[in-house]
């Protein structure tokens, strides 16, 4: 009885210890390196990297890129291997905790890869965006607490360009592109990830046309605002066009 008490205690005592370990432990990034830090001093480094490798028969191009969550608690590696003879990719991410600790990975399917640009870490959630091989066709994935939801399956719009997230995270909007009357057309799309509620509003110019760049925000209570060039068309929840407007002083793009 002694013995197990003993072990108890030195069990406990082990994982105290661990905890003042890795208590204040954060990430920085900073000249293509992945800082673990406690207090001013670096306990350790990761470099991120692209390196080319011969393998057998075939080149592959390695790529390793980190993304770090606002409160530098935690953070997701990007890993990607390209094959340019076959062009072939495979892609990994992985969340970690600040002390390294790996809470998931997230593999690609054999004819996708994962987004490192359109993915994103908050403090208590990821967003994983998937394309194909041609960056077309995404996939968008929420996991949050280690649960996954389908926000956008694939084959839904042909290609996500950018997107906005609530402060709240409750609400995103999305600048889309998907084909209409023989041309590739810009779509605003709106999604409420409590509800599932969603609606979509088509462009009515041809912005791939015009060459300019939309720009896309929202707020906590999903109230969106869409910004081509100097005009501002600001939607409500139910997607109704509540105001347009001219930013003054802004430069378009």
């Amino acid at each position: 009885m002694k013995y197990f008490r003993n072990a108890i205690i030195q069990k406990y005592r082990s994982l105290l210890t661990r905890g003042v370990l890795f208590a204040g432990i954060f990430v920085v990034f900073e000249s293509d390196t992945l800082y673990f830090k406690k207090g001013a001093h670096t306990i350790d480094t990761w470099p991120m990297s692209e390196e080319v490798i011969e393998l057998a028969d075939l080149e592959c191009v390695r790529t390793r890129r980190v993304k770090i969550a606002p409160d530098n608690k935690s953070f997701f590696l990007h890993e990607q291997e390209y094959y340019p003879a076959v062009d072939s990719y495979y892609t990994k991410l992985t969340l970690h905790k600040a002390n390294k600790t790996v809470l998931w990975e997230h593999y690609s399917s054999e004819f996708q890869k994962i987004s490192f640009e359109l993915s994103r870490i908050f403090n208590d959630r990821v967003i994983i965006v998937m394309n194909n091989v041609y960056n077309l066709f995404p996939s968008m994935e929420l996991i949050e607490n280690g649960r996954s939801e389908m926000l956008i399956h694939e084959e839904r719009w042909r290609r996500i360009v950018k997107y906005a997230v609530s402060p709240n995270g409750r609400f995103m909007v999305l600048h889309v592109k998907d084909p209409y009357l023989d041309k590739v057309w810009d779509y605003i799309h709106w999604i409420d990830t409590k509800t599932k509620k969603e609606w979509t509003y088509r462009f009515p110019i041809c912005v791939s046309c015009k060459k300019h760049a939309i720009d896309v925000s929202i707020t906590d209570d999903g109230i969106a605002d869409i910004v081509y060039k100097l005009e501002h068309r600001v939607f409500n929840k139910e997607g109704k066009l509540i105001d347009i407007y001219l930013g003054l002083g802004e430069t378009g793009k």
